[in-house]
C-alpha cells in the first residue's frame, strides 16, 4: 500500500526538525563560539600576565595550554549574573567575561535558550503531526518552529555584534598590546545558525501543508 504523499513530507519534516534541535543543543553546550587567532609574531608561551584565549563558548572560556591563569584551569565558567570579578588572579576576567561590562551578553543568552527549548517542543509536534493531521496541528507546529528560529536568529545577531567589538576592547593600558590578530566564529557559532535556519526552513513547510490541508477540504 502506497503511502500517503503528506506522510512523506512529515517524515522530511520531522527528520530535518530533529536536525535543528541537535545543532542548536550542540552549539550551546559547546566551547567554540569564538576562536582567538594569535599574531603570526606571537609566541604560545605566557604567564599570568599574559594569559591567552583560545576559545569562548555560551558557558565557558578557554585559555591556551600553555598560557594559564595562576589557578592553572583550563577553562572558566561564566556567570552571567554576577557583578563581582570572575576570578582575582585572573587579568583578563574583564575582558574573557564581557557580561560584566556589558549586559548585551544576557538578552542573547536568553534567546538561544529559549530557541534551543522550543526546537525541541517543535519537533515533539512535529512527532504528533505523523499520527494527527489536522490544520490546527500544523499551523501550531510551524508557529512553533518559526519562533524558535527567529528566538536563535535574534540572540546569534547580539552575540555577532558583541563578538565583532572583541578586538577594539582589549584593555591595553592594562594588558599591553593585544596578542591576537583577529578574533573569529567557531564551528559552535555556525552549527547554532544551522540549526535556526531549519527551524525557520520547517516553519514554511507546515504552513505549506496547512494550506494544502485547507485546499483538500474545499
Amino acid at each position: 500500500m502506497p503511502w500517503h504523499p503528506h506522510t512523506k513530507i512529515l517524515l522530511v519534516l520531522c527528520f530535518v526538525g530533529l536536525v535543528a534541535f541537535l545543532a542548536t543543543a550542540m552549539g550551546l553546550v559547546s566551547d567554540y563560539w569564538l576562536i582567538y587567532r594569535l599574531g603570526s609574531g606571537t609566541t604560545d608561551g605566557g604567564n599570568s600576565t599574559n594569559v591567552r584565549l583560545a576559545s569562548a563558548g555560551v558557558w565557558r572560556v578557554c585559555y591556551r595550554p600553555d598560557a594559564l591563569p595562576d589557578d592553572g584551569k583550563r577553562c572558566h565558567n561564566i556567570n552571567y549574573l554576577s557583578r563581582v570579578q570572575v576570578e582575582s588572579d585572573d587579568p583578563l576576567s574583564q575582558y574573557a567575561y564581557p557580561v560584566h561590562g556589558n549586559d548585551l551578553l544576557l538578552p542573547f543568552l536568553i534567546l538561544v535558550c529559549v530557541g534551543v527549548a522550543l526546537v525541541f517542543l517543535a519537533e515533539a509536534l512535529a512527532m504528533v503531526c505523523l499520527r494527527k493531521r489536522s490544520k490546527m496541528m500544523y499551523i501550531s507546529t510551524a508557529f512553533v518552529f518559526i519562533v524558535a528560529g527567529l528566538a536563535g536568529a535574534a540572540g546569534l545577531i547580539i552575540f555577532s555584534l558583541r563578538g565583532a567589538q572583541l578586538l577594539s576592547d582589549w584593555p591595553s593600558q592594562q594588558q599591553g598590546e593585544s596578542p591576537y590578530e583577529y578574533v573569529s566564529f567557531g564551528w559552535s557559532f555556525a552549527i547554532t545558525w544551522l540549526g535556526s535556519a531549519l527551524a525557520l526552513f520547517n516553519s514554511c513547510g507546515y504552513v505549506w501543508l496547512a494550506r494544502r490541508h485547507l485546499d483538500a477540504m474545499m
